[in-house]
């Protein structure tokens, strides 16, 4: 895992997804994330797996069946993004 703020969050059947964040500080440039950490509840462990395809905080986040959604936030330089991406739980990929 990777320490950051602003990540976006979503609870599945067996796992937690983190994603996404920054780091760094108002006064200096802020570092954006593409980081995914998947911890699977069951096993008690965590998951190695693909990041977000564009490295931003602050996105919006759901769950739909087996899928964790997450859109929009803010990228590098403060641009807002309109990218969507979704994980599937089923098959640990991402779309």
């Amino acid at each position: 895992s990777q320490a950051r703020c602003e990540l976006s969050g979503v609870a599945m059947d067996s796992v937690l997804l983190f994603v996404g964040g920054r780091a760094g500080t108002p006064s200096a440039t802020f570092n954006y994330f593409s980081k995914a950490d998947i911890f699977n509840i069951n096993m008690n462990m965590w998951i190695d797996t693909e990041g977000l395809s564009v490295p931003r905080a602050l996105m919006g986040s759901a769950r739909v069946g087996s899928k964790a959604i997450f859109a929009g936030g803010i990228t590098t330089g403060g641009l807002f993004s309109d990218v969507i991406e979704y994980y599937d739980e089923s098959t640990n990929t991402w779309d």
